[in-house]
């Protein structure tokens, strides 16, 4: 056997020596199959194309040693084979060597291998620190190749090497094998893979002397009663007897469902394959079959701890010290999808209908085929449980494909995705147009020569995500005799099969309303036309990438869309039902009200919100952080806030890597295979109550839980949960009601008690239970806290020499307080704290102002320990923040506004500010900013980016983080020149003096003891801001409100 070494250069060695090495791959040598390695070809065709076909396969015809080998067949049309091994870690600035057997048929055969790592880019101090989760808002995922070289393979076995040294921070790796596009068809053989610390190759040796790995029948599992599998299982060095348990693990609920002795005998080098099977029913959920060679020892708690291992931040994580994955199986049992009916809520998916997301004129697309073939994809979509599926961004019947010559007409593709849609049993949403943008080829080359505006498009609109994200980004308009061709020739061939259809997609980022309403009116004017029956959705406005959703569906409207719409969809990005300032709740209620107020009709539709994520989180770390429950519950925001659809969720975001546990995000550009996780179950289990449902009833529970309950099939449900509020909650569900878990799982709660956190519950009421009833239980407030008190944000309140400690207290149970006594017991102190409340209303809070002197010195914020003497006593410990206290009088106050957190200002002619505080007057509080701005800015797409004042009240002080936006706390931005309007219940007046401008705010107080207040004054000379000065926080102050100085509107010494 010939030995070829890569590193710099590529040489032909013999090895001189036998080293000895570990091996850091599991099932190198392929004894075990295929197991823990994946394979994507991506196939050129003609009515399917790019189809996936299979990639590799075990074989023992030609081996470099041992029984088996990985072969690659050839496949005439293949574009490209990858293959990637599981993830596995190395110490950081170590040197290693990459070793491995490779053949072919056909020599010359080219391949490019490479050891790559995806992991965040950590955010760091001077002296190397990686800074806390906090300051890594911004750290994004990042691919790279620690080592890579392209080879061209022999005709015989050839062993070829690779030496490489990790940097600083890779601690976590995997090598693939891509095969390129070959002009002739030929086979390809690996063999021994070995990845050993080290510069120099060692004689190769597997991982462990006994390997394991797990096989089940099948990934997705519909509603089944047993899970049968295979133990595949080599002895490397000796004959060996003995025995391998396995475990049945629900990774959602951190459970040991059931275990298994497998008893084994074999013979050296003798691979042998064991069934097994565990008997169910098996509850519905996520789960791995780990083996006792490499058990699971990653706890619950980590995956969601994102301060530890903060690099390898992905949703299927697990330790790097966790090796379970490398030979455990994964797969999710879900229920039976219920039939549907026309009636009711729609829910679903949202994706292509291509599996390798077809939608261009490009011939190669990178993301191929990571979800299956056709048929794989329709079970996928038709197990996910929905009733409807969106075909994303024109990915169905694309005009520049469908109509490639005007007049000429290309089915074949179309055709094919529908018979997906069938298979599934789902009803289609067929975006029309895309975005009309250049770089998707969404309109036709001859389509384009004929353009309204210019042949060669228009550049997007100043400010647009467009136009900052990409600049020179154009799109086009085309004619309007050439679309209505288009859309009525889409509507005829389909007529009857395809219920909906959704007029362009996100237009806002690129277009004005009066550009977009044209195609919407023509569009569904040949609908109709063509098909009566038909669902026209349209204005399809987000608030993603910085698009302002609202305004665009305004704007519409006032011009007279709601004619053209039976829908509205939205896609209300980075927004959830615990996000900050606004709730998903109170933006579908606003959205419906401003429709309402109008007299529009026409029902609301959330298309598209893959990420489903609090706006305080970065875009780049969507996937790793979107849980279960985040999916679950946005599609129960939908149903329960009257929406008629929803079909937010991407077919990917419910998937993820199963190999691939110790690298971040690893489907991000890596091209591996993904499979339905915990996020699908949960997503099915959704679809199984809500499909088909009418919302009756919305109740808030006390700390700020949520319950919803609806008709379905006859009978009446309820989803609640609480994720707003920390802490847990109890729930006292009455004998009548059914249970069931958030996978769909019918339980019996211990004492009829059920926890509420942010996992949904759902009750199953009798068929005689009535609305009237439902709510009257609700009434009898069967909720309380696992706590008799709740301590919430506590604050430290500083004025000249006189510090207080403001404490609120939710009472969480179903009696009034009439007295509780608390101690702070704190380093800080110079003497104990003590104080009391009294007559604390059920289910309600009091706040306890108690003075309190410090010592000197120590760092702020510091910890506090309090005890609540109630029955029984209640102990927590929090971190105190200080903020100062200013008390509105009978005087009016005037402040520099000095602090520079952008930019610094040429001089105080260039920006400066005051800001005067006056007394309050028939409940309203009057603030006056004087601020000096010789130039005044352009106008821009973002307020803050141009002359602007940003008002930050906090009117929810008491409950919630510390740092991050409440449900009451808001950002205002007033611009430059805007003159006399109002925002938030704020009223604003501008007026422009000499040198600069003046605002007025009044803002009503109703009788609050205390409000927190800050502002920001934004300065544009020209095209985007230059400086910032803030009067009390930071840069940050648009979402941390720990540094809001507290306006005092009471005098708590008399109190």
């Amino acid at each position: 056997m010939r030995t070829a070494t890569c590193s710099g250069g590529i040489g032909i060695l013999l090895l001189a020596a036998s080293l000895s090495a570990e091996n850091l791959i599991w099932n190198s040598g392929f004894e075990l199959g295929c197991g823990n390695w994946e394979g994507n070809t991506i196939m050129e065709g003609v009515t399917q194309p790019r189809e996936r076909c299979t990639s590799m396969k075990v074989t023992s015809g030609n081996v470099a040693r041992g029984k088996y080998a990985l072969h690659i067949p050839p496949q005439p049309g293949r574009i490209d084979t990858l293959i990637s091994s599981h993830s596995f870690t190395v110490k950081e600035n170590s040197d290693y060597n990459f070793s491995f057997d490779a053949m072919t048929d056909q020599p010359g055969m080219s391949v490019s291998v490479a050891v790559t790592s995806v992991q965040r880019k950590l955010v760091r101090d001077e002296a190397g620190n990686i800074l806390p989760p906090a300051k890594q808002l911004r750290a994004a995922p990042e691919l790279k190749n620690v080592a890579r070289k392209s080879l061209r393979l022999s005709g015989h076995w050839t062993r070829y090497s690779i030496s490489f040294r990790t940097d600083a921070v890779t601690k976590s790796c995997t090598v693939r094998f891509h095969f390129p596009k070959q002009k002739e068809g030929g086979s390809a053989w690996l063999d021994n893979i070995q990845v050993a610390p080290g510069k120099e190759t060692p004689v190769y040796s597997a991982k462990a002397p006994l390997e394991a790995v797990v096989e089940t029948s099948d990934y997705l599992y519909e509603k089944p009663e047993k899970i049968p599998g295979v133990l595949h299982l080599v002895s490397h060095d000796s004959d060996r007897k003995g025995t391998i348990e396995l475990t049945l693990y629900d990774t959602f609920f951190g459970k040991k469902r059931k275990t298994l002795s497998i008893p084994y005998q074999l013979k050296q080098g003798e691979p042998k394959a064991i069934p097994f099977c565990f008997a169910g029913p098996i509850p519905y959920g996520g789960y791995c079959i780990y083996t006792s060679l490499q058990p699971r020892t990653t706890e619950p708690e980590f995956i969601r701890n994102y301060a530890e291992e903060p690099e390898t931040l992905a949703f299927r994580r697990l330790r790097r010290s966790d090796e379970s994955f490398q030979s455990a199986a994964f797969f999710v049992a879900v229920p039976t999808p219920h039939r549907h009916t026309a009636e009711g809520f729609r829910a679903g998916t949202t994706s292509s209908l291509s599996p390798d997301g077809t939608s261009t004129e490009k011939i190669v697309h990178r993301k191929s085929f990571r979800l299956g073939d056709c048929d794989e994809y329709s079970r996928l979509i038709r197990l996910a449980g929905g009733n409807t599926h969106r075909a994303w961004d024109h990915t169905f019947a694309p005009w520049s494909r469908v109509e490639p010559e005007r007049g000429k007409f290309d089915w074949s593709i179309p055709d094919r995705q529908l018979q997906v849609a069938e298979a599934a049993g789902v009803d289609l949403i067929c975006v029309l147009g895309g975005s009309f943008g250049k770089e998707r080829g969404h309109i036709p080359f001859w389509a384009r020569q004929r353009d309204r505006m210019d042949p060669e498009g228009v550049l997007a609109l100043p400010g647009s995500y467009a136009a900052k994200a990409k600049p020179g980004y154009r799109f086009f308009q085309p004619q309007l005799e050439d679309w209505r061709n288009y859309v009525a020739a889409v509507a005829a061939r389909y007529r009857g099969r395809i219920r909906f259809y959704e007029i362009l997609n996100e237009p806002n980022l690129t277009m004005t309303a009066p550009m977009y309403l044209p195609y919407l009116e023509s569009a569904a004017e040949e609908i109709r036309r063509v098909d009566p029956e038909a669902v026209i959705l349209g204005l399809c406005s987000t608030s993603d990438f910085g698009g302002n959703l609202e305004d665009f569906v305004g704007q519409c409207l006032k011009l007279g869309a709601a004619r053209s719409l039976d829908c509205i969809t939205i896609h209300p990005y980075c927004t959830l039902d615990n996000s900050v300032p606004r709730t998903q709740m109170k933006m579908r209620r606003d959205v419906l009200a401003n429709l309402r107020k109008v007299g529009v009709k026409a029902g609301l539709w959330n298309g598209e919100n893959y990420y489903v994520l609090p706006s305080s989180l970065p875009w780049t770390e969507h996937a790793g952080r979107v849980r279960p429950e985040d999916i679950a519950r946005h599609i129960l925001v939908d149903l329960g806030e009257g929406c008629v659809g929803s079909t937010p969720t991407s077919i990917t975001t419910l998937s993820s890597c199963r190999i691939q546990a110790t690298l971040a995000d690893a489907g991000a550009g890596m091209n591996v295979r993904l499979f339905p996780d915990e996020r699908y179950a949960a997503h099915a289990a959704t679809m199984y109550f809500v499909t088909g449902a009418q919302p009756k009833l919305t109740t808030e529970l006390i700390g700020r839980g949520l319950a919803y309950t609806f008709l379905n099939r006859g009978r009446l449900y309820t989803a609640v949960w609480n994720s707003i509020q920390p802490g847990e909650f109890k729930l006292e569900v009455p004998a009548r009601a059914g249970v069931y878990d958030m996978m769909g799982n019918a339980v019996a709660p211990e004492g009829g008690v059920l926890t509420l956190d942010a996992r949904p519950w759902y009750l199953e009421w009798p068929e005689a239970e009535t609305v009237e009833t439902v709510q009257a239980w609700f009434a009898s407030k069967p909720v309380s806290g696992v706590n008799p008190v709740q301590i919430g944000r506590v604050l430290l309140g500083r004025e000249k020499e006189k510090s207080f400690l403001f404490v609120p207290v939710l009472n969480l149970t179903a009696k009034p307080l009439p007295e509780l006594s608390l101690r702070a017991e704190s380093g800080r102190f110079a003497e104990m704290v003590r104080g009391s409340l009294r007559d604390i209303p059920a289910m309600g809070h009091g706040i306890a102002v108690l003075p309190v002197r410090l010592k000197g010195g120590g760092k702020m914020p510091f910890p506090v320990r309090f005890v609540a003497n109630g029955s029984p006593a209640y102990t927590v410990e929090t971190e105190v923040p200080p903020a100062e206290l200013i008390s509105i009088g009978r005087r009016k106050q005037s402040f520099a506004v000095t602090r520079n957190t952008i930019g610094k200002p040429a001089s105080a002619a260039d920006l400066s500010a005051q800001l005067t505080i006056f007394p309050v007057r028939d409940g309203v509080l009057l603030l006056e900013l004087a601020v000096q701005d010789d130039l005044r800015g352009k106008a821009t797409q973002e307020s803050w980016d141009t002359d602007s004042v940003e008002l930050y009240l906090d009117r929810d002080i008491w409950f919630g983080d510390p740092k991050l936006y409440a449900g009451g706390t808001r950002k205002l931005v007033f611009l430059r020149g805007s003159g006399n309007h109002s925002s938030g219940g704020v009223e604003c007046r501008m007026r422009e003096n000499r040198g600069g401008y003046v605002a007025e705010f009044r803002i009503p107080v109703n009788g609050a003891e205390l409000l927190g207040l800050d502002l920001a004054v934004n300065d544009s000379d020209g095209e985007h801001r230059k400086s910032q000065l803030v009067w009390s926080g930071n840069q940050e102050s648009y979402r941390d409100r720990s540094r809001f100085r507290l306006l005092r509107f009471a005098d708590f010494e008399k109190k």
